[in-house]
């Protein structure tokens, strides 16, 4: 049989696919790294940009391209390994189904100084017994946005905070008659998730398996439901209308996403209505524990010059240059320590910017944050959360409901 030359599949498949015209190829003498991603929007931007810097800064080569890919893991399982991309984008929850096509694949490795710079939110997102499995990519969590003169003139002091008393300020912030609430919570599968981690307790066993119905998060769940039923929170499920509410002075406190803190910056305006503080929800008994995600890159090149050229491309996204890049045009928080001191010392982000930052070092510090849990992605674990989330504000038993949610989420797993 005829052997055909790897390049010439990439550009069939780029053509099959839709993609368009495919870049011009590299001389021969350079060896080619492809990054497959299945991003839209800024993210695909942002990692075009990223491939374009790279090839300025390495014009010896290797040479990166990257391209876009839907449906990548049904494509590398209809082709043999020889015709896999070198690196792709992947979240925590693919490690395992990709590590299987690449199992003849070694792992990527960094230099020991990246690797000790490495949060370890990030490095534990994509670590296996012990083991890296994915070079991290980028952070982002679920925290609480809050209107600093408000919820200080109200007595709320963040630093020393428990969940009762955020429901406290919430329901003191709240004036129904003058359109003013104290808690806005968007409706996603995440906010539960984040919330059910603020006494940072894991969501799953050493199997894997979801445990939701202990004392802690039937608490949390509890205190959640009284704050909901007194009408101090109400749900958002758009983004744009609860960070207007927040920005118009209509909401005290937000929970919302890191990667929302440009909208939130951009709304609050230059005119600065008002000081934004950033903290984790608390916990029961005081500072609170935050649930972490974010994507990484995955190598399924084999050993020799294609992981070679692959491990160059890895430790150099995770350099000052590419990770300060990729920041700012995804709002994905910086993965390296010295980044994130470098541009604390340098004084030059916003004031939100700066808690963000400030609140990666202490998290990693305290150790108080809890890895994204396995399978949340998955549709019936999904609804789960998102029903679950809406019937904290039923009469509904919150010990039934956090079950429920366990045997969705568990769903997967039983024979």
């Amino acid at each position: 049989m005829m052997k055909v030359p790897r390049m010439t599949v990439w550009l069939l498949l780029i053509l099959l696919t839709g993609c368009g015209a495919a870049e011009q190829p590299a001389p021969a003498d350079k060896q080619i790294v492809v990054l497959w991603h299945t991003f839209h929007g800024a993210q695909e931007k942002a990692l075009h940009a990223l491939g374009d810097r790279f090839n300025r800064e390495h014009p010896a080569g290797p040479v990166l391209l990257v391209e876009y890919q839907a449906d990548s893991y049904a494509k590398l399982a209809a082709v043999s390994p020889a015709h896999y991309p070198d690196l792709l984008v992947i979240f925590p929850e693919e490690v395992a189904p990709y590590a299987q096509l690449a199992e003849d694949a070694p792992l990527l490795t960094l230099p020991l100084n990246l690797q000790r710079d490495l949060l370890p939110m990030a490095s534990t997102l994509y670590s296996r017994e012990g083991k890296l499995q994915a070079i991290p990519l980028g952070l982002t969590t679920y925290l609480l946005y809050y209107n600093q003169e408000w919820v200080k003139d109200l007595g709320y002091l963040a630093e020393d905070a428990t969940l009762a008393d955020l429901q406290n300020v919430s329901c003191a912030a709240t004036n129904i008659q003058g359109g003013q609430i104290g808690l806005g919570i968007p409706v996603q599968p995440s906010t539960l998730l984040a919330l059910l981690v603020v006494d940072q307790q894991a969501l799953t066993d050493e199997a894997g398996y979801y445990r939701l119905n202990t004392e802690e998060t039937t608490e949390i769940a509890t205190v959640t439901h009284e704050l909901l039923r007194q009408g101090c929170g109400r749900f958002y499920e758009l983004a744009q209308k609860g960070i207007a509410q927040f920005s118009n002075s209509k909401m005290a406190l937000i929970f919302a996403s890191s990667q929302q803190q440009r909208e939130i910056a951009d709304a609050i305006g230059i005119d600065r209505k008002f000081s934004v503080g950033v903290m984790a929800v608390p916990g029961l008994d005081g500072p609170g524990g935050t649930l972490w995600r974010g994507p990484g890159v995955f190598s399924l090149a084999p050993a020799g010059k294609r992981h070679q050229a692959a491990e160059v491309v890895t430790s150099w996204l995770l350099s000052s240059e590419a990770q300060t890049l990729w920041s700012a045009q995804t709002q994905y928080l910086p993965v390296c320590r010295s980044l994130v001191m470098k541009r604390l010392a340098a004084a030059e982000a916003n004031e939100i910017e700066q808690g963000l930052l400030q609140l990666l070092l202490t998290t990693a510090d305290d150790e108080r944050w809890i890895a994204w849990p396995p399978r949340a992605t998955e549709p019936a674990c999904r609804a789960a959360l998102v029903r679950t989330l809406f019937d904290l504000n039923t009469d509904k038993s919150n010990l039934e409901l956090l079950q429920a949610v366990e045997v969705a989420c568990n769903e997967e797993l039983l024979p």
